[in-house]
């Protein structure tokens, strides 16, 4: 299910990113990719470092085992596709190349918006990042709760 809402999702970001045209600041990037930074600290941070003490069910100490590594792979490739793609951005924009042509036909124009593509990709990660700092905090409440 999780990979069919990733797929919809990079379907939607290129269709905005076809639709609107708009300009970003160099200085609302580097705010949202800082705060992408940031979210993936504490998030990798929080999956690093859980506590699965007190937990003396082997079988849910493998799952919770799995999840926590699926989430600590999920963080690093999302903030290494968001840095490539800021990366690039930037070296875009700065080529003023940032808005690329896909169909030029007579009176019909379609353009890619590569600005707009990062924005929604930067957007969707700090998404992510907040679901599952909330969705950890919550496993960590209810594994308390149990053991207590």
């Amino acid at each position: 299910m999780k990979k069919y809402l990733n797929i919809f999702l990079i379907i939607v970001a290129l269709s905005i990113s076809v639709i609107f045209k708009s300009s970003y600041s160099e200085l609302f990037m580097n705010t949202l990719y800082t705060v992408l930074g940031i979210m993936f600290s504490i998030g990798l941070g929080l999956v690093v470092t859980f506590n699965l003490g007190g937990i003396k069910n082997r079988r849910f100490i493998t799952g919770i085992r799995r999840n926590l590594r699926t989430i600590r792979s999920l963080y690093i490739l999302y903030f290494t596709i968001s840095t490539v793609l800021y990366l690039v951005e930037s070296q875009l924009k700065s080529a003023n190349s940032n808005i690329i042509k896909i169909v030029q036909y007579v009176k019909l124009q379609i353009t890619f918006d590569f600005s707009t593509f990062t924005v929604c990709f930067l957007f969707y990660s700090i998404f992510y990042c907040i679901i599952n700092l909330i969705d950890l905090q919550k496993l960590s409440e209810s594994i308390f709760d149990e053991t207590n």
